[in-house]
């Protein structure tokens, strides 16, 4: 019997199904029912009773998966104990990103993570909206939009991005460049989604909003770049120093940027209990030299 065996039962009992246990867990579903077939079969019992409706625990298995937290939550404790008396960064770091943040911020942070930190492993997962899933295990969430309202959490902010319209030279010469809000019917659109955002509003730099259609929403604006970039069309997008260096269309044009425009944030959120630990200090401070490098901006503690 080991802790990971442990991790997969709890896992499967606490979410009912093999498949979500293993995404949570990282492995696949056939490594999973390895890992507690073996341990029923050390264990003389059945644990799990599976189903079309589900996975269910057995009153055995309940009371078994009861007494495993606290052998997992006594187990992560000293792990962390181990973390603070020696100050080595070491372990497995879990971290959740939101899709759509440029990949040359993602390859940086894992850079400088393996410099730094060369007993550190990286687990890095992408997330539509990272904040739907702040009761998984991750040491460090990175997210687009308001922070949270309440819970054990830090957070700060690693920059604000202007939200602009954007077209390619190309496809305005080609199309006609807006007027007026109202000229924005007469094109192909395509908006961002962040959390808090309407597909079918865009922001107006004095308040307010524009209603529009777009033909293309997605949450991953680096696919929206190239779509403008590409000359299909006007999209909503953020627009800063760090999207013009590292992302494709540096010669996106704003559209009516007297007229239109918002602006959104990126903010990182730790576990408050495991904010003082090594490994989520590391995260911290890796997080904001990776935006203060490619940014070259300050951060706002909340």
């Amino acid at each position: 019997m080991d802790l990971d065996q442990l991790r997969a039962l709890v896992s499967v009992v606490d979410r009912g199904s093999f498949v979500t246990a293993s995404q949570a867990l990282g492995v696949s579903r056939a490594t999973l029912r390895a890992k507690l077939e073996a341990l029923e079969e050390e264990l003389g019992m059945q644990l799990l009773v599976r189903s079309k409706r589900g996975t269910k625990a057995t009153e055995a298995g309940q009371r078994f998966a009861t007494r495993a937290r606290v052998l997992l939550r006594d187990a992560d404790s000293l792990a962390h104990f181990a973390e603070s008396e020696t100050g080595t960064v070491r372990g497995e770091l879990r971290a959740l990103l939101p899709i759509g943040l440029p990949s040359a911020m993602n390859a940086r942070f894992v850079a400088q993570a393996r410099e730094r930190h060369p007993e550190l492993r990286l687990r890095i997962d992408l997330c539509e909206d990272p904040l739907s899933v702040t009761h998984e295990p991750y040491d460090l969430i990175i997210h687009f939009g308001e922070g949270v309202s309440s819970g054990p959490y830090r957070t700060f902010v690693l920059t604000h991005l202007p939200l602009r319209a954007l077209a390619s030279p190309a496809y305005l010469d080609a199309h006609g460049r807006p007027e007026r809000a109202e000229d924005l019917a007469e094109h192909a659109l395509a908006s961002w989604l962040y959390p808090g955002s309407e597909a079918t509003t865009w922001p107006l730099r004095e308040g307010g909003s524009v209603a529009v259609e777009p033909h293309v929403s997605s949450s991953d604006a680096f696919m929206l770049r190239l779509i403008a970039s590409a000359g299909r069309g006007i999209a909503l997008l953020p627009y800063s120093e760090l999207t013009r260096s590292i992302s494709p269309g540096a010669d996106l044009e704003p559209v009516l940027p007297d007229i239109l425009g918002g602006e959104t944030s990126v903010r990182v959120l730790l576990p408050e209990a495991t904010s003082a630990m090594p490994r989520s200090r590391a995260a911290a401070e890796l997080s904001r030299e990776v935006a203060a490098g490619l940014l070259g901006v300050s951060f706002s503690e909340l």
